[in-house]
């Protein structure tokens, strides 16, 4: 095997990465503290380094505006009837 070959891992990522969602506040709204969780993880990520877990904590926020954007849409289609 060539030199520059040898020290490199194999293999392949299989499956998304799961995020600990850790809660920073005692809210009744669950909504903050998923925003919370969601910025503790980009935190950790960027003091760690880790672009793994930082794109991780950004596929959560993007889910969480899409969701947001969903539950939006469904409130004006319900107003306009």
């Amino acid at each position: 095997m060539l030199p520059f070959l040898k020290n490199q891992k194999e293999g392949g990522m299989s499956g998304p990465i799961e995020i600990e969602v850790r809660s920073t506040r005692d809210d009744d709204d669950g909504e903050y503290e998923y925003l919370d969780a969601i910025a503790e993880d980009m935190l950790d990520a960027f003091e760690s380094k880790d672009r793994r877990a930082m794109k991780a904590a950004l596929e959560s926020f993007c889910e969480y505006i899409k969701q947001e954007d969903e539950e939006l849409d469904h409130e004006e289609f319900e107003e306009k009837e």
